[in-house]
C-alpha cells in the first residue's frame, strides 16, 4: 500500500520547472556557424520543397523541427509578407532561438511524463524523481541540451523517451507484447535519424525481448522507422551511407585517416579519457559488474533473472558505447545516449540488490538516500559552473553586438567583406550552413543580399556568396572604401594577407572581434590588361539541331553533340530546350582545341531549375588536367532563366590540351538548358 503523501507528487513538477525556466534563460552565442547554421539552412531546404544537404548526423529529426517551428513562425508573423524563406533568411538567428526553445519545451515535457510514468508504474515518488534526476547528472550536458542547437539537446529527449520505455517494459508482465516491439523499433530509427552516437542504445532491446522471431522484427523494424524519419534526406541515402561506410573503414575522425578499423595508438588513450572524464559513469559502470556476478548465484529467482537480463544489457551498451566513441573520439558529447540512461541503470542496481537480499528496509533508505545525495550534489556543483558558462555565452554575444553597432555607426558607407569563416555575423553563418547544404540556398541568398562578399585567407579568393570575384572588380563597383569585418588578431596572418594583394589598417580591437579597413595609402591595383575578342561568337541554340544527322549544331556548323534530352516544355528562345534529369544527366559535347597561352574563352549557357540543378562543365579528357564546373547563376531573367559562366583562361600548363565543354545535371531534380554562346579573347597587355 502506498503510504507516501498525495502533495508527495507535487515534486515531480520542480525539476521539470527548473529546466524549463533554466532552458528558456540559458545564453547563447550569436551567430555560431557550426552546427547551428547548418540546421537552419537544412530547414530551410525542407521549407523550400528541397531535399536536405547535410546527411553526417544524419540530423533530420532535427532539421524537420527547425522548418515546423519557422513555418509557424511565419504564418503567425509576416509583417513583411516575405516568403517563408526570406524571411528567415533576413533574421536567421531569431529562428534558431525559437527552435531552441521549442526543443526545451520538448524536454521539459519528457522530464514531465517521466515523472508521471515513474510514478505510475512504481507508485514510487522517489523511484519517480530518481529517473528525472539522471537527466541531471552532468553540468555538461544541461550546458549542451539548453545552450546548442544541435542533434544532443534532441537526443536528450528520444533517449529520455527510450529509457521511459524500458522501465514500463521491466513492470510489464506481459512481455511478448508486440507493441514493445514496434514502440522499440521507432524510437531507436528516430534516434539514429537523429545522431548516429544513438547506435549503441539499439543493442539493448536484443537484450531484453523475449524470443528470436522479436528480435529479428525489432532490428527489421528499425529500417522503416529510420527512412520514416529521415525522408527529407533519401534522395542523398548514396552519400550518406557512403559516409557511414567510410566510418567503418577509416580509422580517422570523421570516417578520415588511414583505411583500418582502429588506430590503436589512440583507441586505449581514448577509452581512458573517457572514463576518467565521466568518473560517475565509471562508477555505476564498475557497480554493475560485482552486482552481476552475485546475482548469478540467485538466477533461478524469477526477478533476479529478469533484473540479470535486463542489467547485462544495459553493461553491454554502455561498453559498446565506450567503444564506438573511443574509435573516433572527437569529443565526450558523443556518449550523451549512453549517459542519459543512468538514471535506468541505478534503478536496476537497485532491484537487483533488494531481490538478492529480500531487504524492504534497505529498499526503504536506500532509494531516498541515491536520490538526496544526486539532488544534493547537483544543488551544490551545477549553479556556479552554469553560471559560468552563461556568462561566457553573454559576453561573447555582447562583443559581438558591441562591433556591429560601432561598425554601423563609424563605417555604415563602407563595403563589408566578412572573413571568411571566422567572422561571426548572420552573413557568414548563412554561407556557412549553406555550404554544408549543398549550395541549394544559394539563389535565395543572391536575391536578399547580393552585394555581399567574403575573402578566404587559404585560398586567397574573394567571393560574392559562392562566385569568385576579385578585390579590383569590388573597388571598382563599390569604391575603395573597404572594410574587412573580423579579421585575424594574427599580425602575421595580417602581413600574409598584404602580401596577397589586400593591405589592412586595424581600426577596431576586441576579444574576438577585429575590423581593418583596405589601407588605400599601401594598395596597389593589379595592372589592366584589354581583352579582345578574336572570331565570331558561337552561338547555339537547341532549335539547331539535324534530325536526319541525329545532332545539335551551332552557328559555326560544327557538332554540338548527340541529340539529347529534346524538349518543348521551357525555352530560352525559339521552342526547345534541353531537358537534363537522373534518366537523362549528360548532353552537348563540344571541343575546345588548339589552345593557345594568353587566350581566354568565355563560355555562358542559359539554364531554368528551381533548385539550381545542372551545371556548365568545361573539362580536359583527364579531369585531374583541367576541370571547371559551374552551376550558380550570375544572371537572372524575369521567365526564371538563370545565366551560367565559365572563364577559361589558357595558361602554359592547358596549352595545346584538348577540353570539352558540356552539360550536366548530377541530381534528381531536373534542369533545362539553352542558348549555349562560346567567345574567345587574347589578352593585349595596356
Amino acid at each position: 500500500m502506498n503510504k507516501e503523501p498525495v502533495f508527495a507528487r507535487y515534486f515531480l513538477l520542480f525539476l521539470p520547472l527548473v529546466f524549463l525556466w533554466a532552458g528558456l534563460n540559458f545564453s547563447r552565442s550569436n551567430y555560431p556557424n557550426d552546427p547551428e547554421y547548418i540546421y537552419l539552412m537544412n530547414a530551410l531546404c525542407i521549407c523550400d520543397v528541397q531535399s536536405v544537404g547535410h546527411i553526417d548526423n544524419p540530423g533530420t529529426t532535427l532539421m524537420q523541427i527547425g522548418a515546423a517551428t519557422i513555418a509557424v513562425k511565419h504564418f503567425f508573423s509576416n509583417p513583411e509578407n516575405d516568403t517563408i524563406v526570406t524571411q528567415a533568411l533576413k533574421n536567421p538567428d531569431l529562428y534558431i532561438e525559437s527552435t531552441r526553445k521549442v526543443i526545451v519545451v520538448l524536454n521539459t515535457i519528457l522530464l514531465v511524463l517521466m515523472g508521471w510514468i515513474g510514478y505510475r508504474k512504481s507508485r514510487s515518488v522517489w523511484t519517480a524523481l530518481l529517473l528525472q534526476v539522471s537527466m541531471f547528472l552532468s553540468a555538461y550536458i544541461l550546458e549542451i541540451t539548453w545552450a546548442k542547437l544541435s542533434p544532443e539537446p534532441l537526443l536528450f529527449f528520444m533517449t529520455g523517451l527510450f529509457a521511459v520505455l524500458i522501465f514500463c517494459y521491466y513492470h510489464e508482465k506481459d512481455r511478448e507484447k508486440w507493441k514493445y516491439v514496434v514502440l522499440f523499433a521507432l524510437i531507436s530509427g528516430a534516434g539514429l535519424a537523429t545522431k548516429a552516437t544513438f547506435l549503441p542504445l539499439v543493442f539493448l532491446p536484443l537484450f531484453i525481448l523475449p524470443t528470436f522471431k522479436r528480435k529479428v522484427s525489432y532490428l527489421l523494424g528499425i529500417v522503416p522507422a529510420f527512412v520514416l524519419f529521415t525522408i527529407p534526406a533519401v534522395p542523398e541515402y548514396d552519400r550518406m551511407f557512403a559516409w557511414f561506410s567510410n566510418m567503418i573503414t577509416h580509422n580517422g575522425i570523421y570516417g578520415t585517416g588511414e583505411k583500418g578499423i582502429i588506430d590503436w595508438n589512440k583507441f586505449f588513450p581514448a577509452i581512458r579519457s573517457i572514463l576518467t572524464f565521466f568518473s560517475g559513469f565509471t562508477a555505476l559502470l564498475a557497480c554493475a559488474i560485482p552486482i552481476l556476478a552475485t546475482s548469478f548465484y540467485f538466477r533461478k529467482n524469477e526477478n533476479v533473472k529478469r533484473d540479470i537480463t535486463f542489467l547485462a544489457g544495459l553493461v553491454a551498451t554502455s561498453v559498446v558505447g565506450i567503444l564506438l566513441v573511443a574509435k573516433h573520439y572527437g569529443g565526450n558529447h558523443y556518449l550523451i545516449p549512453v549517459l542519459l540512461l543512468s538514471g535506468i541503470f541505478i534503478y536496476l542496481e537497485l532491484k537487483t540488490i533488494e531481490h538478492i537480499g529480500k531487504n524492504k528496509p534497505l529498499q526503504k533508505f536506500l532509494l531516498p538516500f541515491v536520490v538526496i545525495t544526486s539532488a544534493g550534489f547537483i544543488s551544490w556543483s551545477y549553479p556556479s559552473a552554469l553560471t559560468i558558462c552563461n556568462k561566457q555565452y553573454k559576453e561573447a554575444s555582447a562583443e559581438i553586438d558591441s562591433a556591429n553597432l560601432w561598425l554601423e555607426k563609424n563605417y555604415k558607407n563602407y563595403t563589408r567583406i566578412n572573413y571568411y569563416i571566422y567572422s561571426l555575423n548572420k552573413y557568414t553563418g548563412l554561407k556557412f550552413g549553406t555550404d554544408f547544404a549543398k549550395g541549394q540556398m544559394y539563389l535565395h541568398l543572391k536575391k536578399t543580399f547580393p552585394d555581399t562578399y567574403f575573402y578566404e585567407l587559404s585560398s586567397n579568393s574573394f567571393i560574392n556568396w559562392n562566385l569568385k570575384t576579385y578585390l579590383q572588380d569590388i573597388i571598382e563597383t563599390n569604391g575603395n572604401k573597404i572594410i574587412l569585418v573580423n579579421g585575424p588578431s594574427d599580425s602575421t596572418q595580417v602581413a600574409e594577407i598584404a602580401r596577397n594583394g589586400f593591405p589592412l589598417k586595424k581600426v577596431y580591437s576586441g576579444n574576438s572581434q577585429n575590423l581593418y579597413i583596405l589601407d588605400t595609402l599601401k594598395y596597389v591595383a593589379p595592372p589592366k590588361e584589354k581583352l579582345v575578342q578574336v572570331g565570331e561568337t558561337i552561338d547555339f541554340s537547341v532549335d539547331g539541331f539535324s534530325k536526319e544527322q541525329k545532332k545539335f549544331f551551332g552557328s559555326n556548323n560544327q557538332s554540338f553533340g548527340n541529340i539529347s534530352g529534346l524538349s518543348m516544355e521551357y525555352a530560352h528562345s525559339g521552342i526547345y530546350s534541353i531537358k537534363l534529369e537522373k534518366s537523362n544527366p549528360f548532353a552537348v559535347d563540344y571541343p575546345l582545341s588548339n589552345l593557345k597561352a594568353g587566350e581566354l574563352y568565355q563560355i555562358e549557357v542559359w539554364r531554368k531549375s528551381d533548385t539550381s540543378s545542372g551545371c556548365l562543365v568545361v573539362s580536359a579528357d583527364d579531369s585531374k588536367d583541367y576541370y571547371q564546373a559551374q552551376s550558380e547563376a550570375i544572371k537572372y531573367d524575369k521567365n526564371g532563366w538563370e545565366l551560367l559562366r565559365i572563364i577559361v583562361d589558357v595558361k602554359q600548363e592547358v596549352e595545346e590540351k584538348k577540353l570539352k565543354v558540356y552539360l550536366w545535371n548530377p541530381r534528381r531534380r531536373t534542369a533545362y538548358f539553352d542558348d549555349l554562346s562560346i567567345k574567345k579573347f587574347e589578352h593585349i597587355p595596356r
